[in-house]
């Protein structure tokens, strides 16, 4: 699917909408490999953020949390080689969508916490060794001023009884893909670039509601 989708006007956003990023470079590899357990199917997701408002693409503001958490241009992942995918979850009223986004925007401003990183990467590497998923450190580091990207979309969504499958403050951005993946009669995937396209292929995961958002692409 192509970015001149957005452009024409034939996808649109909404408040909260959730973004996964596979990320270029070795910060995103290391990402999708310390939250990857021994055994686990490769991670595709090294990245998370929210849309902030309803506007046309070329101001649509997000917030993100990129060393810090900050307010930003969606067109920022435009090329770069970032993968991205877009969803939403249709359950949310348009209240809640908006109340979503501002709690987000609470956390503009604050640094990513060392501590929750070490924390990740300790159950990291205790993966690694073990073949299971551990939480341990990263769940002693889920106080409200540890962020990291997912802890500040999984925190949102929580205000609003929504959870990804595992506890808010563990939530890592893999996690919160597999779980759309799974809930797809709940989420819908808005947007997907082409290498996003490629890596969800490429994991067999060309599933119903990926057909269904192929055919939103006016571009060849």
């Amino acid at each position: 699917m192509k970015w001149s989708a957005i452009d024409q006007g034939h996808i649109n956003f909404l408040p909260a909408d959730i973004a996964i990023v596979h990320s270029p470079g070795k910060f995103g590899k290391g990402v999708r490999y310390f939250t990857r357990y021994r055994g686990e199917t490769p991670s595709i997701a090294s990245h998370t953020f929210l849309i902030q408002n309803a506007e046309p693409w070329n101001e649509y503001s997000i917030v993100d949390t990129w060393i810090r958490a900050q307010r930003r241009n969606l067109n920022h992942y435009r090329g770069k080689g970032y993968g991205i995918a877009i969803c939403r979850d249709n359950t949310l009223t348009p209240d809640e969508r908006v109340q979503i986004a501002a709690h987000a925007s609470n956390y503009i401003g604050r640094f990513y916490s060392p501590a929750k990183i070490c924390g990740q990467l300790s159950d990291g590497l205790l993966g690694k060794i073990f073949g299971k998923d551990f939480t341990f450190f990263t769940k002693l580091c889920s106080a409200d001023f540890m962020i990291v990207c997912s802890f500040l979309v999984a925190k949102s969504y929580a205000t609003k009884g929504r959870l990804f499958g595992v506890d808010a403050g563990v939530a890592d951005p893999d996690d919160i893909l597999d779980f759309i993946l799974a809930h797809l009669k709940k989420y819908s995937i808005i947007f997907y670039n082409d290498k996003m396209d490629d890596l969800l292929t490429n994991r067999h995961l060309l599933i119903s509601s990926l057909y269904e958002a192929r055919k939103l692409s006016y571009v060849s």
